[in-house]
This record gives C-alpha cells, sequence and structure tokens, in this order.
C-alpha cells in the first residue's frame, strides 16, 4: 500500500452529493439563464451559473460554463486552473490538462498549474507527461516534498526503481518526519529485493505515526518475507487493533500461521474470520487448503458450490473459489471435477492479466541461451566472505521445497527459503522492459561493479534473514535456473542442486497453483513452452559452464529417500545426518505453496498424479511423451 499526497490543488474525484433543488433556486437558475440570452458574454452569469451547478453535483455542466468565462477573462489565468480542477473533479482528466496547459500560457502559478497537469496526465494514463509536468513544478518550486513523494510512486509504478529510489529520498531529506513518505520508501526496497532496508523504513513509519495503518501492514508483510512469521503475526495483528474491519490483515495473519506450521492456530482464526465474514472468498480459499478430513472436504464442498454460484460475483472472489473447488475435489477424488474448476478459475485469472511473464521468462531463456560461454567466467577475485552457496534451482513445483526441508534438518545448514533476489536486483541495476534485456547487457560489461553490488546485496539479504555462520547456505528460489551462469560468476564457490520431476506432473501441479507472479501458469499450453525452454536452458549450463550441479529426481526422491538424502549431502560436502530422513519435523517458516506437504513424511502419492487427469491432458502428453533427460 501507498500513500499519495494531496499537492494542495483542489482536485477531488468524488462529486458533492446533489441537494433538493429548491423554487427559489430554480428561479435563480432561470434568471442567470435569461442573462446569457440576453448577453453571452455576462461574466458575472457564467461564473454564478457555473458555481450554482457544481453546487448542485452537475460538474460537467458547470465547467461548460466556466470554460466559456476563460474564454472572455483572458486577463485571469487562475480561471482556467479553477477550470482544471474542477474538470478533475469531474473524472475528465483530459480536459483538464488542456484547461491546466491554457493557465500555463496564460501565466497562471506554474507551480499549481503543473501540478495539475501532472496529475491530469497521470489520471489520463500519460505517465511521461506526468513525470515531465512534475519536475516543471519542481522547478518552480524545488522544496515541494510531496511532488518529490508523488514523483516517486509514478517512478515505482513503471518498474523504474532507481528514478523511485532517488525522488523518494529527495523528499525525505525535506520532509523527514513524513511516515508516508518513509512508508513509500519501504515499498521501492521492497521491490529492490532490499528487505532489511524496507524493514528499517516501515519501522521508521509506524515510530513517527503508530496511527498509520498502511506501514504496520507493509511492515508485516515484509517481516513474513524475511522468514519472520511470529513477529509477522504480531504486526498484522496490530492493524486488526487499530482497524477490525481490515479484511487483507486478517488474511495475512492466517497466512503467518500456516508458513509458521500451526495449522490448527490458523484454522481458529479462519473460523473467526468467516463467523464475521462468511462469504469472504479468500478466506475460505485457505480453509480449503488445509482441509483434510474427508467429511469436512464434502462439507466444504457442498457450501463453496452454494456459494460459487451467487449472482454479480467479483472476479477476484470467483478464481478464489475456483482454486478451493478443484483442490477440495481433488482431495475427494471428483478428479473430473477439479479440472473444471481449476480450469474455470485460470480462465478468470487470465482475462484479468496484461502481458505475461511467460513472454519475460521466454525471451530471457532465448537471450541467455545466445551468450558466449566466456561470460560465465568468475569475476569476484579472492571472496572475503565463507560462503558457501547452495542454490536449489528447478521449474516450481518440482520438488525445491522438500529438498530445502530435507536439508535444513542437518546442523551445518541454514536454509533461507526463497530469497527471489536476483531477478528484482537485476531489475533495479538496469531499467528496462524485459529481464532479458537486463541481463544480457549487464553480463556483457567488462567491469565488475554490477557484480559486486549484486553479491553484496545478496549477502545483505542474507544478514536479513538472520543465516549466520554455518557452511552452508540454501537459496531455494527455482527460477534461479535463468542465472546459474551469472550465479556461477558472483559466487565461485556455489554449487546448484537441480530438482527434476516427470513434466506432466510438474506442468500439471503448476496449473493446480494460485501463484500470485507466474501468470503463465493459467494455460497448460504456455506452461508446455516454458517447460520446454527450461529444459534447454539447464542442458546449455550443463554444457557451457563449470557449475557443479547436482540432480536429484523427484520420483527417485521419495521412493527411496535415504538413498538419495546421501547423494545430496555428500555433493554438499556434508557428513551423514540422520535428522535428514525425518525433515518434516523441522520447525522453521515456509512461504511456498508446499508448505504443507514439507511437513509431512515423505510420502509418494503425489508421483504420476498426472493420471487422474490424463483425459484432459492429450496435448500437453504429445508434448511430453515421456520425461525429459536430467
Amino acid at each position: 500500500m501507498t500513500n499519495r499526497v494531496d499537492l494542495g490543488v483542489d482536485s477531488a474525484t468524488s462529486a458533492p452529493t446533489p441537494p433538493q433543488i429548491s423554487n427559489a433556486e430554480r428561479a435563480t437558475e432561470a434568471a442567470l439563464r435569461h442573462a446569457l440570452k440576453t448577453d453571452r458574454h455576462n461574466r458575472a452569469a457564467l461564473y454564478q451559473l457555473a458555481a450554482l451547478l457544481v453546487a448542485r453535483g452537475e460538474l460537467k455542466q458547470g465547467a461548460k460554463f466556466l470554460a466559456q468565462l476563460c474564454e472572455l477573462a483572458l486577463e485571469t489565468p487562475a480561471l482556467w486552473l479553477e477550470l482544471a480542477q474542477l474538470w478533475l473533479q469531474a473524472n475528465t482528466p483530459r480536459d483538464a490538462l488542456q484547461a491546466a496547459r491554457r493557465g500555463v500560457a496564460a501565466g497562471a502559478d506554474l507551480f499549481t498549474a503543473h501540478c495539475l497537469i501532472a496529475e491530469a496526465a497521470e489520471r489520463a494514463g500519460l505517465q511521461t507527461q506526468a513525470i515531465a509536468a512534475y519536475h516543471a513544478a519542481l522547478r518552480a518550486r524545488p522544496e515541494a516534498w510531496a511532488v518529490h513523494n508523488n514523483l516517486a510512486l509514478l517512478h515505482r509504478q513503471r518498474g523504474e526503481c532507481v528514478f523511485a529510489l532517488d525522488a523518494c529520498e529527495r523528499a525525505l531529506a525535506l520532509a523527514s518526519q513524513q511516515a508516508s513518505v518513509h512508508n513509500n520508501l519501504g515499498n521501492i526496497f521492497r521491490d529492490m529485493g532490499r528487505l532489511d532496508n524496507a524493514l528499517t523504513a516501515y519501522t521508521t513509519a509506524v515510530t513517527l505515526d503508530p496511527q498509520a495503518i498502511d506501514p504496520h501492514y507493509n511492515r508485516g508483510l515484509v517481516l513474513l518475507q524475511l522468514n519472520q512469521s511470529a513477529a509477522a503475526h504480531a504486526a498484522f495483528k496490530q492493524v486488526l487493533a487499530q482497524a477490525p474491519a481490515h479484511r487483507e490483515a486478517a488474511i495475512q495473519s492466517i497466512e503467518a500461521l500456516i508458513s509458521a506450521g500451526d495449522f490448527q492456530a490458523a484454522q481458529n482464526e479462519l473460523n473467526a474470520v468467516l463467523t464475521t465474514w462468511p462469504t469472504f472468498a479468500h478466506a475460505w480459499f485457505l480453509r480449503a487448503q488445509i482441509a483434510r478430513d474427508p467429511a469436512t472436504v464434502r462439507a466444504l464442498i457442498d457450501s463453496l458450490r452454494e456459494l460459487r454460484g451467487a449472482p454479480n460475483l467479483a472476479t477476484d472472489d470467483a478464481v478464489y473459489l475456483d482454486f478451493a473447488l478443484g483442490k477440495l475435489c481433488d482431495s475427494a477424488g471428483d478428479y473430473d471435477d477439479a479440472f473444471h474448476f481449476y480450469s474455470r478459475g485460470n480462465r478468470q485469472r487470465s482475462s484479468q492479466l496484461g502481458i505475461t511473464r511467460r513472454k519475460h521468462l521466454r525471451a530471457s531463456i532465448a537471450a541467455l541461451d545466445a551468450l558466449p560461454p566466456a561470460l560465465w567466467i568468475p569475476r569476484v577475485t579472492s571472496p572475503r566472505d565463507s560462503l558457501r552457496p547452495l542454490f536449489i534451482i528447478g521449474m516450481p513445483r518440482s520438488g525445491t521445497t522438500l529438498v530445502e526441508q530435507i536439508l535444513s534438518a542437518h546442523p551445518a545448514v541454514v536454509a533461507a527459503g526463497e530469497v527471489d533476489y536476483f531477478g528484482a536486483a537485476l531489475a533495479w541495476l538496469m531499467p528496462h522492459d524485459g529481464r532479458a534485456a537486463v541481463v544480457v547487457e549487464m553480463l556483457k560489461r567488462a567491469d565488475t561493479t554490477h557484480d559486486e553490488h549484486l553479491r553484496a546485496g545478496f549477502l545483505q539479504r542474507l544478514a536479513a534473514l538472520g543465516v549466520g555462520e554455518r557452511a552452508v547456505v540454501t537459496d531455494k528460489t527455482p527460477l534461479n535456473f535463468l542465472y546459474v551462469g551469472l550465479l556461477q560468476r558472483l559466487f565461485p564457490a556455489a554449487k546448484f542442486i537441480h530438482c527434476v520431476r516427470h513434466p506432466l506432473d510438474t506442468c500439471l501441479s503448476i496449473y493446480f497453483q494460485l501463484f500470485g507472479g507466474l501468470d503463465f501458469a493459467c494455460d497448460l499450453g504456455e506452461i508446455a513452452e516454458v517447460y520446454r525452454g527450461y529444459c534447454g536452458l539447464m542442458a546449455r549450463w550443463r554444457a557451457t559452464t563449470a557449475a557443479p550441479l547436482f540432480e536429484v529426481h523427484y520420483e527417485a526422491l521419495v521412493a527411496n529417500p535415504e538413498e538419495q538424502i546421501r547423494g545430496l549431502l555428500e555433493f554438499a560436502g556434508l557428513a551423514w545426518d540422520p535428522h535428514c530422513t525425518e525433515a518434516h519435523l523441522q520447525a522453521r517458516t515456509i512461504n511456498t505453496p508446499s508448505r504443507w506437504q514439507a511437513r509431512q513424511p515423505i510420502y509418494a502419492h503425489s508421483t504420476e498424479r498426472w493420471r487422474h487427469y490424463a483425459n484432459h491432458l492429450t496435448k500437453l502428453k504429445l508434448d511430453f511423451p515421456s520425461p525429459p533427460e536430467g
């Protein structure tokens, strides 16, 4: 959540409530219109009629009369700005833009005019023009911290983290006691993957304004990302103490409990939330995820079918309920119904999305595949730390969470979870429209500046996660398979565990997950395209890098755990420890869709799951007639 600052111009978007029109008012309006019929240049009548119509809620009609007055009263340029404000109130930003520009030409106050131009352009979707107007406003009044703040928000919205950070820091230099600006700074840092800085910014905002809701909520989100589930839960509870109707804080409070493995407490909170908001689809979605008892599953199916059939259901609610029903029907063995619900939910999701991340992934894969192997030679010389990163990579839903959970049981290992650092950090170092251009441009540079920044940033993130001095640190961000060459260059001592699972099981499992950041997951055909690209890129890494890479097949791991675990530990340079065979007993925060499965003894009933859905996978089976070689 962000905090936009009112720049002091009256541009509220909501119209006044139309009052009852009295006979006297009707008479006044009739008299004014008669006066204009007699003399259409009657300035007083134009202004009074415009004011009367605006007070009555007829904003556009009032603006038309004010526009006529502006053309007559050229010696009063401030009227153009009044007109721009009125067009903004009437939610007509392009007319407001034109009026504010006429004000500039007529000699109106430049700061106010350019602030109005910026807001009108931003609301009209003309972001480049809005940025130019904000800069023009700052030339007129450099000390306007609120303009710096709003400029930062616009740059953040465009994904331009470097420019957003610069503008936000300028705002803070002028207004260091503004909690809203610290909150916005935290959001920018979070986008950049600098979670420790984000946490500091949110904490400062909370200290400055303990009653502000957004910083408390955002602080909880970043604490959860930092695997501090207990502190995150407390932060969300603080939000709910101040704002009991904050439904998303209630959801995140439950998410924190599930991530910590406290499923009973999560269920208790869910029951309370659903008592308060019995049609809250997101809460029903979470309830379905932790339902295990067959009778409960059947009862939930009946209840959610009825809820899903409600008229005028919001798209987000429909998606949550479809995925909940898909999960429940799968658990009940109603596989055709499960596929129906998952497919409908994914179609709904797909309709909400614009450019999919699949395109960025495919572009990145193709560009990386074409780069010369010489780029992967390590450039970081004589690192002063003893870090031995162990990157666990593969497609999502390929067993990366299980592998990290196993390794986390070893006393010499600290499991950092899905650090998810490099994608955001690369975009921060070089803002571009696509990751492919970011990575390729950086990799081709001869200097080591970006390499050192990336390495230092990753170490800083690990420190924020509480990583100590243990010998091996795991990062199980699956999509790090994109960056094997780069990671070898940054961390010469790094090792890679590549998790491989039957492609049909992998693709189907991705399709059945409501991922927040994997937009390609909405379509089986798109998932298959990404999977093929991933297989090709992994073959490329094996052929062109010297990265130590160990492949563990999910099916082999669940069929013969001890043998596979011994191989994993030997590859990692770790002595055998029997605790690794009972990894489900580990108490740690897990922020992935596999957080329930990772806390169960290793089981094999998720293998060949695709066979339950074979009738629905005709095309996918043609794409993958047999598993690709690991």
